[in-house]
């Protein structure tokens, strides 16, 4: 009983745990953020942060539902009270929490436009490519960037090594030769030695593909959430209910085997697979068989949802079929795997 009257308090350590991690993710992809906060100045990057949770707060809350199936395969629970807990947390979710999210989503903008002002006018003094410029203290830097636009690399330019500390000279503008690593300064014959300093200088700031997809889904996801919450209440709670009944059925994944780490496994998996699946059929709508099967029964606004409760279901009832073969009912207290 114990564990069980843990889920709200572990559920809300995965959603903050969950916010913080997409809000980070979306803007260290931010090039101009990681110029910003390289510079020093943290109100940018930690604004940017904020406003990022709160976009992203209907994600993360699906993400930390189903990552709350984790907690009950490694603890004992009583199953019929988890059932219970998890349709008030998605009740509570759907009904108060993601829309209060978009309240202060809203009442956030303007200062988010205010920071982003100040940012661009900022910027306009950060160092462009290929220039070498003053930075904090006595520091001097070299900015470089790719053709894609990507911070390559920051570098100083070193004449020579003494026995006590090195001389560096600076100046206004110089070609970077990243295969040699020298720079070529305006006004000199000979290309000079670069040395790339400081710990916090990167290369290439590319975020791999797959954590590029995947914040590209739900940033569409809760975007398109916060868009019908203002246009249609109705299809908002269709859409968000149906996501969350997605998400419960995810409990069949915890049923798979009786290896932890393979059910964990394919749980993540199947998740990646709802954000993907989610786009292409209620976003995209690239499902025309289902249209013209139904649509001349159903409103567009719904059709869509509900063939996403089509593979919920099916996932239910895969789970039912696993829990029932466990064993599992609702009256006793036990895990959820052998």
């Amino acid at each position: 009983m114990k564990n069980t009257l843990m889920l709200p308090i572990v559920f809300l350590a995965y959603l903050g745990l969950w916010i913080g991690v997409l809000a980070l993710f979306s803007v260290l992809g931010n090039v101009l953020q990681m110029q910003l906060l390289l510079e020093g100045r943290y109100a940018f990057f930690l604004g940017e942060i904020i406003y990022q949770g709160l976009q992203l707060f209907p994600a993360a809350s699906l993400v930390a539902t189903a990552t709350l199936f984790l907690y009950i395969m490694r603890h004992r629970v009583l199953v019929s009270v988890s059932i219970v807990l998890f349709v008030l947390f998605s009740t509570a979710l759907v009904f108060w929490a993601i829309p209060a999210s978009f309240t202060l989503l809203s009442e956030y903008a303007p200062a988010r436009a205010e920071l982003i002002d100040s940012a661009r006018i900022y910027s306009e003094r950060l160092p462009s490519s290929g220039v070498i410029h003053h930075s904090l203290g006595n520091r001097w830097i070299w900015f470089s960037e790719t053709p894609a636009g990507d911070l390559n690399s920051l570098a100083v330019v070193r004449n020579e090594k003494t026995a006590e500390d090195e001389v560096f000279s600076v100046y206004q503008t110089a070609a970077y030769v990243p295969g040699t690593r020298t720079i070529l300064p305006d006004g000199e014959a000979n290309p000079m030695h670069a040395l790339v300093v400081d710990k916090s200088s990167f290369v290439g700031l590319r975020q791999p593909p797959f954590i590029s997809a995947l914040l590209s889904d739900v940033h569409l996801m809760s975007h398109t959430f916060y868009r019908l919450w203002y246009e249609d209440a109705y299809a908002y709670w269709l859409q968000t209910g149906v996501c969350f009944f997605f998400i419960l059925s995810l409990f069949a994944c915890t049923l798979w085997s009786s290896w932890r780490l393979l059910n964990a496994v394919c749980l993540f998996a199947v998740l990646r697979a709802f954000f993907t699946l989610w786009r292409v059929v209620v976003y995209e709508r690239k499902v025309n068989f289902f249209e013209e099967a139904v649509g001349n029964y159903l409103p567009e606004a719904y059709m869509y949802p509900l063939f996403l409760a089509v593979f919920a279901l099916a996932l239910h009832a895969v789970g039912i079929v696993f829990a029932v073969r466990r064993g599992v009912t609702s009256a006793s207290e036990r895990p959820l795997y052998d």
